[in-house]
């Protein structure tokens, strides 16, 4: 069994990392499913374990709070009754009745559609069904981590580096070296994103971020090896960490680069803590070598990218994610409790941010403040109390690795931790799964019991395992279909109106559904149905105030309509957000208004 665990975990990784990072919802059911399942006969395995007599197992308090957390994402997204609304609040229970009232209308029109659906808690039910398979797929990994032996756990971690070496590798040559275009490993297409993609992450930042936690782990591997006198384990893994250093540097990624500074920082600290000098010593030698390659790297391009961080105040980069900062809080104003979602910051955001910057906002680019957004109080609580648990196992029950390797694993953590203050590379499924898996080998496995205990220590492992199953058949061809932007743009009339009720406040969903209803009407020669696609796309425009390109979309559709107060009233919306506007001249036939 263990030596099927590391390959199952060698295996749900790497299939994370090639298949396109793990973007491919396809790709994170199949590691959830693999290491949910072996998980859960792991557990069930394990129930016959026996213990000295008289001792009784510890309180499963992180297999408990992981069941938490799944029941909390699962009662989001499941659909509920229109009575249990008047306990939802005022702002859902608002937005779903401007749904209905637009299905009702449109049964009117002749498009045939449920016009009293039920709603879910989730303001983005296809988002929040993803974020379900990765939970699934991350606590599947933690859980079969924790139980490999120690061989297996040093091995796991050798694995890593090599892992991680390879992919520094690759992904520098296709920042410079072989340009990959729009496309992920040179073969998986992506819209265009700028300033492009970087090896299997849709940016540079993702790239670095996944590298960055790996550098700590290859110094504390080698700090043991060190001292273990393997000297050719030793001289590998300061390579590797060598390797991962540069590709860090040259993908130009500032935050990554400091959340690895603060990570070699903390492990430092760390070390002399627990009274391990030589480890210590080890990484703070690595670290001062780090510092003097961000000072003295032998390229131009490097130097002028960090030099901007001198004066971080005035980097348009900076005021950018401390503007979206400010307003993804006002998110969490709109929804205290319970949040707007998983994922359903980017269908919420637009209502309340004030400012009319044209980049459609997907992350909070900070994890804190996303959580809170997202998962409101309840959501926030449930992720401390379960990383106050894991910190409680890991310090009362030391897992099966050497003094070096735990430190290098607490510097990987530290690391994820501080790139998180600023990014969202820790939801790249390929970056979460690694981080789950070392966050397992600092846990010792749980010791099983009979009755409840036991039960919830396999209760996370079944549920993971049913929600994979249950979204491979149901859900996994509309987890990108009905909520990526580009997809929705060319979806028919039927697929719109279902990605209304998964989504009620997506202006994307709204905007498009009354487009295709408005060319449908002139199409037909149906006057009604085309002014209610100008009405729908204007609830659009309601949902995103700020976004002038929408404003400017909704003029052009008016005018086609032959609506032109409305176009004049959309025009001039979109040239107060842009001055340099130039809207279309709009010349009345007589009479016409």
């Amino acid at each position: 069994m263990n030596a099927l665990s590391f390959i199952v975990l060698a295996g749900a990784v790497l299939l994370l990392v090639v298949w396109a990072g793990g973007i491919v919802p396809a790709g994170v059911c199949v590691a959830a499913a693999l290491t949910c399942g072996l998980a859960a006969i792991h557990e069930r395995r394990g129930r016959t374990a026996l213990r000295p007599p008289g001792s009784s197992a510890p309180f499963p308090w992180v297999e408990t709070l992981c069941l938490a957390v799944l029941g909390f994402v699962i009662v989001t997204v499941l659909p509920l009754p229109q009575v249990s609304e008047w306990f939802v609040g005022a702002t859902r229970r608002a937005q779903n009745e401007t749904v209905r009232q637009a299905l009702r209308d449109m049964a009117q029109c002749g498009l045939g559609v449920d016009a009293s659906p039920w709603f879910a808690l989730s303001r983005n039910c296809v988002g929040t069904e993803r974020a379900l398979l990765l939970l699934a797929a991350v606590f599947g990994a933690g859980a079969l981590a924790s139980r490999l032996p120690r061989g297996g756990r040093l091995a796991w971690l050798g694995w890593l580096v090599a892992l991680g070496t390879a992919v520094g590798v690759a992904g520098h040559l296709g920042q410079w070296w072989f340009p990959q275009g729009d496309t992920l490993w040179w073969f998986f297409p992506i819209p265009h994103v700028l300033p492009g993609p970087v090896g299997g992450f849709i940016n540079r930042n993702h790239f670095a971020g996944f590298l960055a936690p790996l550098v700590p782990v290859a110094l504390g591997l080698a700090a043991w090896a060190w001292m273990a006198r393997r000297w050719v384990a030793a001289l590998a893994c300061a390579a590797g960490a060598l390797v991962m250093v540069v590709a860090l540097l040259m993908s130009l990624s500032r935050g990554a680069v400091l959340a690895l500074a603060v990570g070699l920082a903390g492990t430092v600290l760390a070390a002399l803590w627990s009274r391990r000098p030589r480890a210590g010593l080890i990484v703070l030698v690595c670290a001062l070598l780090l510092a003097a390659g961000i000072v003295f790297f032998p390229s131009d391009v490097v130097q002028s990218r960090f030099r901007t961080l001198r004066h971080p105040g005035s980097d348009l980069s900076v005021q950018t994610r401390l503007a979206e900062w400010r307003e993804s809080l006002r998110v969490w104003v709109r929804y205290p409790v319970i949040g707007a979602g998983a994922n359903a910051l980017r269908m919420v955001y637009p209502q309340v941010r004030q400012t009319s910057s044209g980049k459609w906002l997907v992350h909070a680019e900070n994890m804190p403040i996303e959580l809170l957004a997202e998962g409101g109080l309840v959501g926030l609580a449930l992720a401390a109390l379960l990383g106050v648990a894991i910190a409680r196992r890991a310090r009362s029950e030391p897992a099966a690795l050497p003094a070096a390797c735990r430190l290098g694993i607490a510097g990987a953590i530290l690391t994820v931790g501080a790139h998180a203050l600023w990014d969202f590379a820790v939801l790249v499924p390929a970056y979460a799964v690694v981080l789950a898996t070392l966050v397992g080998l600092l846990l010792p496995p749980p010791r099983p019991d009979r009755g409840v205990r036991h039960a919830l220590c396999l209760a996370p492992a079944l549920v993971g395992l049913f929600a994979a199953g249950w979204l491979a058949i149901s859900a996994l061809p509309d987890l990108r279909r009905l909520d990526d932007p580009t997809d929705l743009a060319a979806a028919s009339i039927p697929d719109l109106q279902h990605a209304l009720v998964l989504a009620p406040s997506s202006w994307h969903a709204w905007y498009y559904l009354g487009d295709a209803i408005a060319r449908d009407g002139v199409e037909h020669s149906n006057p009604r149905r085309c002014r209610l696609g100008a009405r729908l796309a204007g609830q659009a425009a309601l949902y995103d105030a700020q976004n002038y390109r929408l404003w400017y979309q909704l003029g052009q559709v008016r005018l086609a309509l032959m609506d032109y107060d409305g176009a004049e009233l959309a025009f001039a919306r979109a040239k107060g957000l842009r001055s340099w506007l130039a809207p279309p001249p709009i010349d009345r036939p007589a009479g016409a208004r």
